[in-house]
């Protein structure tokens, strides 16, 4: 059914869904979200009163079973729940709706902006990089970290004297699985090719990403890109925001993308700037990448619409043309320029930056 009951709402929250929110105030008769569109990803989402720092919230589709949302006061967190019994759940949802408990989704404004935002996002990305397998839907809060993140933890602390072992441990079940962007490792850069590939990333783009990661879709790319985006709007999560920001760079440093790519990039980007809140700017907008990308990368002729957003929101963000510093946004430039120093024959000997003057 298009609809997720509340089982209680026993303490101060602000309840989303999607795009939208709304306060719950504790006890108030509020028994959950009715007439969800269906056809689409959805997100309920929570910010507790009390907590502010705190957000988190679950990812499903209608379509793929009967979900409500219980309060755990163990927990002292809102859970989702699959109801397997049909009947049960439809004469919980009659006896809410009889009592006039249950809110509204909120009216489809014009635009269409929710499937703007998630067009490309499909349930195999979402338990791909979640990995949560064994549910119908789909965790994710503001403290969850990224597998590039941990590995970058790993290596920081065995640089600085811990007995960790290599290999030991596995990423933690709730560490969010994004593909790793690395712009200097031996996959973007190959031999031979040095300045090339660190100036250009049309190799790294076309055939380690596109062709062999995202197995030929450009869909994929985006879907995971879209994906990212979402959980560092919705979760204020860091390490979504920084692959968000990463994808963005790898298509705008290739001089050759997929014209399927470049005719969908633009509106991509600019549903997502329109969308995001501008209070999270200062936390989720790096302006080196985005000055980078509209003013001076291979496609910053190519994103007329997202360029004038961010102008028109963020003017104190971007306008500055970076085409005397070209730089590359890069996750594990530590962990490249200091691993494997002396057994990496292939390793380029490349400088953090390339810089040029007129």
């Amino acid at each position: 059914m298009n609809c997720v009951p509340f089982t209680s709402a026993p303490i101060d929250v602000i309840i989303g869904i999607d795009q939208y929110s709304f306060n719950v105030k504790a006890n108030q008769p509020f028994q959950g979200i009715k007439n969800i569109p269906t056809g689409h990803i959805h997100v309920i989402h929570f910010q507790h009163a009390d907590d502010s720092s705190m957000r988190y919230g679950y990812w499903f589709d209608c379509s793929m079973g009967n979900f409500y949302v219980w309060y755990n006061d163990s927990e002292g967190l809102f859970r989702m729940k699959e109801e397997l019994d049909d009947a049960k759940f439809e004469n919980i949802v009659h006896d809410f709706e009889e009592r006039q408990a249950m809110v509204s989704y909120p009216r489809i404004d014009e635009d269409d902006t929710w499937y703007k935002l998630i067009e490309f996002v499909q349930v195999d990305k979402i338990r791909e990089v979640v990995r949560q397998k064994e549910n119908q839907f789909f965790y994710v809060d503001s403290s969850m970290t990224t597998v590039q993140e941990n590995e970058l933890l790993k290596f920081s602390l065995q640089k600085a004297g811990s007995k960790m072992e290599n290999g030991d441990d596995e990423d933690p079940a709730d560490c969010l699985n994004y593909t790793i962007t690395n712009f200097k490792s031996r996959e973007a850069i190959r031999p031979g090719h040095e300045m090339e590939d660190f100036l250009d990333k049309s190799y790294y783009l076309n055939t380690v990403m596109l062709r062999g990661v995202f197995r030929n879709s450009y869909n994929n790319y985006f879907g995971e890109l879209q994906f990212a985006f979402l959980n560092a709007m919705f979760f204020g999560n860091y390490g979504s925001s920084l692959q968000w920001h990463a994808m963005i760079e790898l298509i705008c440093s290739s001089s050759a993308v997929p014209n399927c790519m470049l005719d969908r990039l633009d509106e991509v980007l600019y549903f997502q700037v329109k969308t995001l809140p501008e209070q999270y700017s200062d936390i989720l907008l790096n302006g080196r990448v985005w000055n980078t990308c509209l003013y001076s990368s291979f496609q910053k002729d190519l994103l007329p619409n997202t360029k004038g957003m961010m102008e028109k929101k963020y003017p104190e963000l971007v306008g500055e043309d970076n085409e005397d510093e070209f730089t590359v946004n890069d996750l594990g430039d530590e962990e490249n320029d200091n691993a494997d120093d002396e057994d990496d024959e292939f390793k380029p000997t490349i400088v953090g930056g390339v810089y040029y003057q007129k």
